[in-house]
């Protein structure tokens, strides 16, 4: 590995830190003031290549000039380098990862910039290339703490989107344009989870403890279980979806091990694969309770004989109360007499991001509440280009869109929301059962569904509609040909 990467986490550590320092808050004005002064610190830097090697040269001209300036002018020329270096960077896409002992350095275009310029240069439009994240002086340059973060790397997952993307010629022979399709099961009415109590976890406040212990279907039907899940297969390899998402607590043991059979028979063009989320046993019991709220990531191996594997997961970091008034029949051995004024999960809270690179773009995923805490969303909004929220919500609110079309505004990075209709009214137009949040100028319009039409559409910048009968919606992304290998 080069000394210059190390040496850059470094720099930009220090520019980072010293930025919010008062002496030094001028240099957050953008774009810098066209002045004698800043012209002369601009006329000092290097001309930097439009790729990977502006990086040595960057640094050969810091170790020559800046490393022995002390206070303001240490800091002026740091700042002026490191805009030209981000600059410079402007045409690197995909974007390079880089782990160095401080972090991860991440190096190059956000995949939201890099699509909707390249989709607008398919038009003919003019569109810039900077300023798609905001409060950011840096948005091509951005290190993540190694420590903070589960990174899912996978070649195989890799190969297997480039293919399934690419499969396919038009009648003139040439390929079909590629779509990326991320499917949302929300999953019909026919199964319901169950809870248990599971103790007394604040004697003060009167909060006890629950955990699910399985999910029953219509009267317990193991065959119930497997039509359903079959029938949203069946529906994925219909609609050529590469991304497969299902919600929180929804599926148990039995019922992933039969999506994951369905799959392995013939996956069709699914990639990856969440399959919800659901109450285990945390296999590195490091913290006091050892249980965790764990979603599963699986990616598809292709070959003669299929294979699901599991490629990691992601742990809850935001356990869920709610008043006894809500839990109705869902904790069976729910005691009226007992004092409770609230039930929380019963869980360690996790605490790491969950990071999957892909070819279009980096996904992450949260669960429920989670996309509520702004320490964890500030650290993947830097990073991830796809944020999938599973959940499992009764609130008659908009809170998750809102927490989406935040993500998107400031850190151009696209959302998808899928929510279990288990407590939720089956007419209902007041909770969101499914979304899609993308960037502006990306995709096109987007869409929220509800267990009916709604009679005014939410005071919000997406279309309201009805989900099917089914349960299963999906987002369908046009990939330029420019973002697409030959």
């Amino acid at each position: 590995m080069s000394d210059s990467y190390e040496e850059l986490v470094k720099l930009w550590r220090e520019y980072n830190i010293r930025l919010e320092e008062e002496e030094y808050r001028g240099l957050r004005v953008a774009p810098d003031p066209d002045n004698e002064h800043t012209r002369a610190l601009k006329n000092e830097l290097p001309e930097l290549p439009d790729h990977l090697g502006a990086i040595d040269s960057a640094i050969e001209w810091w170790r020559k000039h800046g490393e022995g300036l002390k206070r303001r002018p240490r800091m002026e020329r740091l700042h002026h380098l490191l805009r030209r270096l981000d600059q410079a960077l402007v045409d690197l896409y995909p974007t390079t990862t880089v782990v160095t002992e401080a972090g991860r350095l991440l190096l190059g275009e956000r995949w939201w910039s890099a699509y909707r310029c390249e989709k607008a240069a398919e038009t003919g439009e003019e569109v810039s290339r900077t300023g798609w994240v905001r409060d950011t002086m840096l948005p091509r340059i951005c290190v993540l703490p190694e420590a903070g973060a589960r990174w899912l790397d996978s070649e195989r997952l890799r190969e297997r989107i480039w293919n399934m993307l690419g499969v396919g010629r038009r009648e003139d022979g040439l390929p079909h344009a590629p779509v990326l399709r991320i499917g949302l099961c929300v999953l019909g009415r026919h199964a319901k989870t169950q809870f248990e109590a599971t103790g007394v976890l604040d004697e003060a406040n009167r909060i006890h403890g629950f955990r699910a212990v399985g999910v029953v279907w219509d009267g317990g039907s193991q065959g119930s279980v497997e039509a359903e899940l079959y029938a949203c297969v069946a529906w994925a390899h219909e609609s050529r979806i590469h991304v497969l998402c299902f919600p929180e607590l929804a599926l148990d043991e039995d019922g992933r091990n039969a999506l994951r059979r369905e799959i392995e028979r013939d996956p069709g063009s699914l990639c990856l694969i969440l399959p919800g989320s659901f109450h285990e046993r945390d296999p590195e019991p490091k913290r006091t309770i050892g249980w965790v709220n764990r979603a599963r990531i699986w990616v598809v191996h292709a070959g003669a004989t299929p294979e699901v594997v599991e490629l990691g997961g992601f742990e809850k970091t935001e356990p869920f109360t709610m008043s006894p008034e809500h839990v109705g029949d869902a904790i069976h051995n729910h005691d009226p007499d007992s004092g409770c004024l609230g039930y929380r999960e019963h869980i360690d809270p996790g605490d790491q991001l969950t990071i999957v690179p892909t070819p279009v773009g980096r996904f992450g995923i949260a669960i429920c509440r989670d996309s509520f805490r702004s320490n964890l969303m500030s650290r993947y909004a830097p990073v991830v280009d796809h944020l999938v929220v599973i959940s499992m919500n009764e609130a008659r609110t908009d809170w998750f869109w809102f927490t989406s079309e935040e993500l998107a505004k400031s850190s151009f990075a696209a959302s998808y929301y899928v929510n279990s209709t288990q407590f939720v009214g089956a007419h209902d137009t007041t909770v969101d059962l499914a979304f899609f949040c993308f960037p502006d100028g990306t995709v096109g319009q987007n869409v929220v569904y509800y267990g009916r039409q709604p009679e005014a559409a939410p005071a919000r910048r997406a279309k309201a509609q009805a989900i099917g009968d089914d349960r299963r919606v999906y987002a369908a992304i046009p990939i330029p040909r420019t973002l697409f290998p030959s």
